[in-house]
């Protein structure tokens, strides 16, 4: 979904349009070819290629289940392509959208931190908005963090003042839109956020400089049905995973 909105919108930028019913297209010829990829093991070794928990384990995905990613990702593009946000990117000038790159990184207090935001323009006041998309429920705590994370990174980035960007959260699956004001308390309160998760996985590490951990610092749990629905079950508990084709 993320892909094909993306190209949605590189297309407009160079006045190419697409509709809805393509968009789809495009969505699902994705959908499938990164399933066929799945199920050939083709993520064993291409780190570019799409790999389902469910075809590692030699788990079923039934035709229902297979529907319904579909359903969802139909649903998706149906509100983003009738969104408000949607309109008003395409009524922006070109030259006011803000450069994102698919994958970019800013330094905190010697950290890096790696950041993907979805989209960003320069509204007319000259302040930053700053868009992500998300398919999951609204309201998660961490989407609040990203956004923190998004603000840092355009002063990094661009030199903005995060007090002059404005985060959008934009739930596509429910359609709806949560706007995130990056005040100080804010901005205070995310930075003590990420120095706390920064800190506890410090902690983890017997050389923290080197970022070197040890596997017996790691304990496993003891709880089986946690491990049977764990992507890396085959890492530490192999007794639960068949063997990979």
């Amino acid at each position: 979904m993320h892909q094909v909105v993306a190209d949605t919108l590189n297309r407009h930028r160079y006045d190419a349009k697409i509709d809805l019913d393509e968009a789809k297209q495009d969505a699902l010829l994705l959908l499938r070819e990164g399933f066929k990829q799945s199920r050939a093991g083709e993520y064993r070794h291409n780190k570019q290629a799409v790999g389902l928990c469910e075809h590692e384990y030699q788990e079923e995905v039934t035709d229902k289940e297979w529907e319904g990613i579909r359903d969802r990702i139909f649903r998706c593009l149906d509100n983003f392509f009738d969104s408000r946000v949607f309109n008003y990117i395409r009524e922006t000038k070109i030259e006011n959208w803000l450069p994102v790159d698919a994958m970019d990184s800013f330094e905190f207090e010697t950290m890096k931190i790696y950041v993907a935001p979805d989209f960003a323009i320069r509204n007319h006041r000259g302040n930053a908005i700053l868009m992500d998309w998300k398919t999951g429920r609204v309201g998660d705590q961490g989407d609040i963090l990203q956004i923190v994370c998004y603000g840092l990174y355009a002063k990094a980035k661009w030199g903005m003042d995060p007090a002059r960007a404005i985060g959008e959260l934009h739930y596509l699956l429910a359609g709806d839109t949560r706007q995130v004001s990056l005040d100080q308390e804010t901005l205070d309160e995310g930075q003590n956020q990420m120095r706390g998760s920064i800190q506890a996985m410090k902690e983890l590490l017997w050389d923290p400089v080197e970022n070197h951990g040890r596997e017996e610092d790691f304990p496993r749990t003891e709880n089986l049905g946690m491990c049977r629905r764990c992507n890396f079950r085959r890492v530490c508990r192999p007794e639960l995973a068949a063997p990979p084709e």
